[in-house]
C-alpha cells in the first residue's frame, strides 16, 4: 500500500509542471485554444542560450501549474509561426500573443509568465450564485431570481 501510495505521489509529481513538446501546428493551435494562458520557448538544440534557457523553462512550469509550457524545436518543427532568432519566448492568453521576446532572459521570462498566469486567473474567476444574486438585488432589484440563476448556470 505504501508503495503504491508512493509512485502515485512521484506521477503526479512528474505531472505538476510539465513541459510538453509540440511538433504539429494542428496541436499548437488545440493548446492555445484549451487553455487559459500558455508560455510558448522555440528553442534550437544546437542554440547556447537556449540550452541555458532550459531548466529556467521547466522551473518556471514547476512554480506556475495553471500556465501551460510548451516547448517547439524550430529546427525539427513547425507550428505556423515565423521564428527569427533564438530562444524566442511567446506568452498567450486566451489564444491571442500578448508578449514576446527573444534572448535569454530569466528575469523577463519570469515576469511575463507571472503577468499572464495573473491575468488568466483573473478572467476566469469564479462567482457565487449567492453573490451574483447579491450583485443584481442591489443593482436591479426586478429582475426575477430564475434570471439571475440562469445567467450564473450559463457562466
Amino acid at each position: 500500500m505504501r508503495r503504491t501510495l508512493l509512485a502515485l505521489a512521484a506521477i503526479f509529481a512528474a505531472e505538476l509542471g510539465a513541459v510538453e513538446e509540440v511538433s504539429d501546428e494542428k496541436t499548437f493551435k488545440k493548446i492555445l485554444a484549451e487553455n487559459p494562458a500558455v508560455v510558448v520557448d522555440f528553442y534550437s538544440q544546437t542554440c547556447g542560450p537556449c540550452i541555458m534557457m532550459a531548466p529556467v523553462f521547466k522551473d518556471a512550469a514547476k512554480e506556475l501549474p495553471d500556465v501551460k509550457f510548451i516547448k517547439v524545436d524550430v529546427q525539427r518543427s513547425y507550428v505556423g509561426v515565423q521564428i527569427r532568432s533564438m530562444p524566442t519566448f511567446h506568452f498567450y492568453l486566451g489564444g491571442a500573443r500578448v508578449a514576446e521576446f527573444s534572448g535569454a532572459g530569466e528575469h523577463m521570462l519570469r515576469q511575463h509568465t507571472e503577468r499572464v498566469a495573473a491575468e488568466a486567473e483573473r478572467a476566469n474567476a469564479r462567482v457565487a450564485l449567492r453573490e451574483l444574486v447579491a450583485f443584481y438585488a442591489r443593482v436591479e432589484p426586478a429582475k426575477p431570481r430564475d434570471d439571475v440563476e440562469a445567467l450564473w448556470r450559463k457562466c
